[in-house]
């Protein structure tokens, strides 16, 4: 299977019994489509485990748009008021990030501190650079 969507939170580094280590996210695929005469959009989120390195952790930020090739396992069930209940996961074989560079979160705040003061007045400044 192959998807594109969006991360919902920062990735987290997990291990497993076998102390393997993993990356966990979850995904939102977003899905408009045409019905009866208007657009309405469907909204799915898959939970993703990506056996990679963690040097890949701070790239997967929320937000950050991906593309996944991988495959759908059911990861186990459990009781819940006499109903079973199942849980799938999709391991992820491949995935490539789809915006530029990452930020970090430090990034993002200097950036939104910059936007915040772009309109402030500028004591003479030329409006010709020569």
């Amino acid at each position: 299977m192959e998807f594109v969507g969006n991360l919902t939170k920062d990735a987290v580094l997990r291990k497993s019994k076998s102390d393997d280590e993993f990356l966990s996210f979850s995904v939102a695929i977003n899905e408009k489509y045409y019905s009866k005469g208007q657009w309405k959009e469907a909204v799915t989120f898959v939970k993703c485990s990506f056996k990679a390195s963690p040097n890949l952790l701070p790239y997967l930020l929320e937000g950050t748009e991906v593309f996944i090739r991988g495959h759908l396992l059911p990861a186990g069930g459990y009781i819940s008021k006499g109903i079973a209940m199942g849980e799938n996961r999709f391991f992820v074989e491949k995935l490539k990030l789809l915006v530029g560079s990452p930020r970090s979160r430090v990034q993002r705040v200097a950036e939104s501190l910059v936007e915040a003061t772009v309109g402030a007045p500028m004591d003479n400044v030329d409006d010709l650079p020569f």
